[in-house]
Parts: structure tokens; C-alpha cells; sequence
């Protein structure tokens, strides 16, 4: 069996940026419910997990109010670059392409959904600030927005564009709320 690392990491990163990309909720409401995404945002450090949160909203059948679903990825990166990388720890764990990426997922009340998009949409801030600035190693953010006529998306690095601050202030704000409604579960 002739090893290639780089060639299994590079389909191990495609897998997981697939699934990171995707986050449909399964198995969460009725069958007959369809969903929608409304909210996307990711955490990528250089040197610890992948974090992603995805909010889909549903129409529902019936005389229900619709519903939002949060639901939250996040890819162990390091473990399994180590894994690729360490005789040892691939002997032990397996050789393998698949990413390991656990989920979590949970009902978002529509109040602090709500609240949350509210807060967006009233920041101001110059969308294509900070062309110039190249960073090597930090966290890179992301947010994307779907509507059913228009879906923006955004990313930045921290403290790499000044002018995104408040920005950065509301993702760290919204994801921490999200944490916080996914440990009630």
C-alpha cells in the first residue's frame, strides 16, 4: 500500500468542508415540514476546531406558527490532521478520509432569533474594508444570510479589518447565544 498523506488530508478537507457547507437538519421536526435556511456562521481558528452554526426556519403543516431550528457542526481538524500525520495515532484511530465532525442541534425560539437578526441588520459597516490585509494564522469568520431573493456572504479575519469590529461583536454575541440554546437541550 503506498501512502500519500497529502492526497488523503486534501479529500479528508473536501469531505469536511462539504458537510460544513450543509448542515440540513435530519431527523428535527415533522416529515412533512419543509426547511429553509436563513443564517449561516463559521469559526475557523488555525489551531482548533472548525465551528459551525446553521439556523433553518420551517413551514409547517397544520395551524402550527413556524419554527426555527439551530443546529451546530464542529470538526475536531487537529485530531484528525494528527491522525493522518502520527504513525501511532493513525495505527490506533485508522487511516481514514472521514472528518470528524460531531453535531448538536436544537429548537431557537423565534424571540431570540429574531432579536439577533434585528441586531444585523442595524449594523453599518464598509462590506469591502480591509482588501489589502494578508493574516497567516487567527480565526477567520463567516456569515452568510439567505433570503428568497438574495443570499450575501462575508468573511473576514479577526482584527484584520478595524472597521468590522462591531461585526465581530455581534457574531461573538449571536454565538453565544447559540451555544447557550444548545446546552438546554
Amino acid at each position: 500500500m503506498v501512502e500519500n498523506r497529502q492526497t488523503e488530508w486534501d479529500e479528508l478537507e473536501a469531505k469536511a468542508s462539504a458537510i460544513l457547507e450543509n448542515l440540513e437538519p435530519l431527523l428535527i421536526g415533522r416529515s412533512t415540514d419543509r426547511r429553509y435556511p436563513t443564517l449561516r456562521l463559521s469559526e475557523s481558528p488555525s489551531f482548533e476546531p472548525y465551528r459551525v452554526w446553521a439556523v433553518f426556519e420551517t413551514t409547517v403543516s397544520g395551524n402550527r406558527p413556524p419554527e426555527a431550528w439551530l443546529r451546530r457542526a464542529v470538526w475536531e481538524r487537529g485530531a484528525d490532521l494528527q491522525r493522518l500525520r502520527d504513525p501511532m495515532t493513525g495505527l490506533k484511530e485508522g487511516f481514514h478520509t472521514d472528518p470528524s465532525v460531531k453535531f448538536t442541534e436544537a429548537a431557537l425560539p423565534r424571540k431570540e432569533l429574531a432579536a439577533a437578526l434585528s441586531a444585523l441588520s442595524a449594523l453599518v459597516f464598509p462590506a469591502f474594508a480591509g482588501r489589502e490585509v494578508i493574516v497567516l494564522d487567527g480565526i477567520r469568520y463567516g456569515i452568510e444570510m439567505f433570503g428568497s431573493s438574495t443570499t450575501v456572504r462575508l468573511s473576514w479575519s479577526r482584527d484584520s479589518v478595524p472597521a468590522y469590529g462591531s461585526l465581530s461583536e455581534w457574531f461573538q454575541n449571536t454565538t453565544n447565544m447559540f451555544d447557550e440554546c444548545l446546552m438546554v437541550v
